[in-house]
C-alpha cells in the first residue's frame, strides 16, 4: 500500500496545527493516502445531467383545506394522561422555589 510522501504529511499537519513524530508520519500518510484515493473515486462520478434534480422523489406536496371541526370534550381531551388534577394534566415539577 501506498503511503503519501513525508513532506505532504508534514504540510497536512501543519494546516491542522498539531505535531506528529516520525511513526506517526507514515501512519498517517497511510490513512491520507486512502482518504485522498475514497475522494478520488467521488470525483470520478459523473454529474453531468440535463435535468434539475431539486429532489431525489417524486414526492408533491399534498395540501389539505383546513376545516373547522367540533372542538373535543374536556374528559376527552384528558382520557389519556397519566395523571390529572381537575380540568388540568398533571405533572411533575421541574423549577425550584
Amino acid at each position: 500500500m501506498k503511503s503519501l510522501p513525508k513532506e505532504k504529511v508534514l504540510y497536512v499537519a501543519d494546516l491542522g496545527k498539531i505535531s506528529i513524530s516520525e511513526d506517526e508520519i507514515e501512519k498517517f500518510g497511510y490513512g491520507l493516502k486512502q482518504i485522498l484515493d475514497e475522494i478520488e473515486k467521488i470525483n470520478q462520478v459523473d454529474l453531468k445531467t440535463d435535468e434539475i434534480l431539486i429532489s431525489p422523489t417524486d414526492n408533491k406536496n399534498v395540501y389539505r383545506d383546513d376545516e373547522v371541526l367540533d372542538m373535543i370534550t374536556i374528559e376527552d381531551a384528558l382520557k389519556n394522561a397519566p395523571k390529572t388534577k381537575g380540568n388540568f394534566v398533571e405533572v411533575v415539577r421541574v423549577v425550584n422555589d
